[in-house]
């Protein structure tokens, strides 16, 4: 009776929290399968929690890059993946995650903007978030905080509940040198209490990736063990008192080739990419959990002894020594506001100087916006200079979400410094004042992001040079032309080149450059043999006239 009892227990919930038929195998997603793997690597995926989208890395053969690739399940069946042209770019987008609300996708990407190591020849991997928007997915942009670094960020995961996001760092140049990282959230700032996860402590694991289940009480992970060349699965459960003991699923799971992501779909189910699929290329798999691993549903009452399971096949080790894993901090996001609480930040800023001798005298534009946003417009500006010493402080609102700072002197090098005001109180930050070299203005173009009209921060200095120009020389009037690559419609791509002059245009007239000396122009998509990358393509030109 007992056991019937746990059968349908297992089919209700089964049915009620996973979306899947009860008992299915990885037969259900032989469909999916077949459409989704290639002659290319499939690598990292994940499911949105009703199971109804599937985000997968691709490469495809002879292809130089990574790319991001989307699946839907609707009419019985799962569409043909279709390439995410809003997250892709020509450099490597990676290890994709949806959030359980599926309002977000979170992956990894090495393209311009991201963060660069002074001695590498291209960016490392930083985090990226993009926002679901109806049937389509918003331009990406980094992730808010202080996770991304100069080193490697990969393999974002975000627990169920929102709150904490668990991701990989790889030293620049040693690959052999990563840990796993936690930190927390509060509002939409990442990097609270960032930490190295005690997963990273494990001795015998060099871990890759960790995905926190929410099936199981635990967490799963990809990682290589001891000296072994290629990556297994394992799953670190974690009792109630915080201890943990290393499962290694055996042969269910793992195979003699290399498996190197983990997705669990289901409390049953769980997906992975393994290098045995055509010609030693990496394929997506599905495979059972094993049943030893599946939490009981029905346990043993008070005073019942549980007996030992004869059948268990599962290779366990380093229980001796158990890791504890810290439990994960509540939601605090919600919370009231304590009556006389703070709402006025202060940002101190420690000013040092590379070859200026008097950076009292320095004036330093601080530019303050109420959205997190990469591209939002101003809400206000002021001049400051450093204080004898050599400190700016700066007070904000409780409105106020980030701040950007610009020298207004032609003898600073040009640059833009931001911080995040992500806390009530007193902060803290840094900045370098470097002499420059040439005073003479030159017009360049300034270029954007795929698929967007968002003005870069690197670019912002320049802009300012610009704005300082022309209000040296009034006589001079600005045609401001956008172009855009060769993806897309012809309609689309003389809309965002449109737009891109446009937006120019609205943040040099908010910093008071009279709107009758401004023109902006289209141009879209223009094939010229020598122009160079996409990335050059997307940009927008300046033309000066008397």
């Amino acid at each position: 009776m007992k056991q019937i009892s746990n059968i349908f227990t297992l089919l209700i919930v089964t049915l009620l929290f996973t979306g899947i038929p009860a008992f299915s195998g990885p037969s259900t997603y032989d469909q999916l399968l077949k459409i989704v793997n290639t002659d290319g690597d499939e690598t990292s995926c994940a499911f949105s929690t009703d199971r109804t989208l599937f985000v997968f890395t691709r490469k495809a053969q002879n292809s130089g890059n990574y790319d991001l690739y989307i699946t839907e399940f609707k009419n019985g069946e799962w569409s043909q993946p279709e390439s995410i042209l809003q997250l892709n770019t020509d450099s490597d987008e990676i290890s994709p995650f949806i959030t359980a609300d599926g309002k977000n996708i979170v992956f990894s990407s090495n393209r311009p903007g991201s963060r660069k190591n002074s001695k590498a020849s291209k960016p490392s991997f930083d985090i990226y978030v993009s926002e679901k928007e109806g049937d389509t997915w918003s331009v990406p942009w980094p992730i808010y905080g202080a996770i991304n670094s100069t080193d490697d960020e990969t393999n974002p995961s975000v627990t169920t509940d929102g709150n904490m996001i668990y991701f990989t760092r790889t030293k620049f140049n040693n690959v052999k040198q990563s840990a796993i990282i936690q930190a927390e959230r509060s509002e939409d700032i990442w990097g609270v209490n960032m930490q190295n996860a005690d997963i990273s402590y494990i001795t015998f694991l060099r871990t890759y990736m960790v995905k926190k289940s929410a099936d199981m009480p635990g967490f799963w992970v990809s990682a290589y063990e001891e000296d072994k060349p290629t990556r297994d699965v394992f799953f670190v459960k974690v009792d109630s008192d915080g201890n943990s003991e290393i499962i290694n699923p055996g042969e269910t799971i793992n195979t003699d080739a290399d498996e190197n992501s983990i997705y669990q779909i289901s409390g049953e189910l769980l997906a992975l990419s393994v290098n045995s699929g055509i010609s030693g290329s990496y394929d997506i798999a599905i495979k059972n959990i094993p049943p030893d691993l599946i939490p009981d549903l029905n346990p043993p009452d008070k005073g019942e002894k549980e007996g030992e399971d004869d059948t268990a096949s599962l290779r366990k080790t380093e229980k001796k020594k158990p890791v504890p894993l810290k439990k994960e901090k509540k939601n605090t996001a919600g919370k009231k506001k304590i009556p006389g609480e703070s709402t006025e930040s202060v940002f101190m800023i420690d000013v040092t100087s590379s070859g200026i001798d008097d950076i009292q005298n320095i004036p330093l534009k601080i530019i303050l916006f109420d959205s997190l946003k990469e591209w939002s417009n101003p809400v206000d500006s002021m001049i400051v200079s450093p204080d004898s010493n050599n400190r700016i402080a700066i007070k904000t609102s409780v409105e106020i979400k980030r701040i950007v700072v610009i020298p207004e002197d032609d003898s600073v090098d040009g640059f833009a410094e931001e911080y995040i005001i992500h806390k009530n109180g007193v902060m803290t930050g840094s900045l370098n004042l470097k002499k420059t070299e040439n005073n003479e203005f030159k017009i360049r173009s300034v270029y954007f992001r795929f698929n967007s009209s968002d003005i870069q921060l690197q670019d912002i200095p320049y802009l300012h040079d610009l704005l300082d120009y022309m209000r040296k020389n009034n006589d001079i009037r600005l045609s401001i032309e956008g172009y855009s690559d060769s993806h897309g419609t012809d309609r689309a791509n003389m809309a965002i080149s449109i737009k891109r002059a446009e937006k120019v245009r609205d943040y040099l007239v908010k910093m008071g450059i009279e709107s009758t000396r401004l023109t902006t122009k289209g141009h879209g998509f223009v094939h010229n043999k020598n122009e160079g990358t996409s990335q050059q393509l997307r940009r927008v030109d300046f033309i000066l006239s008397e």
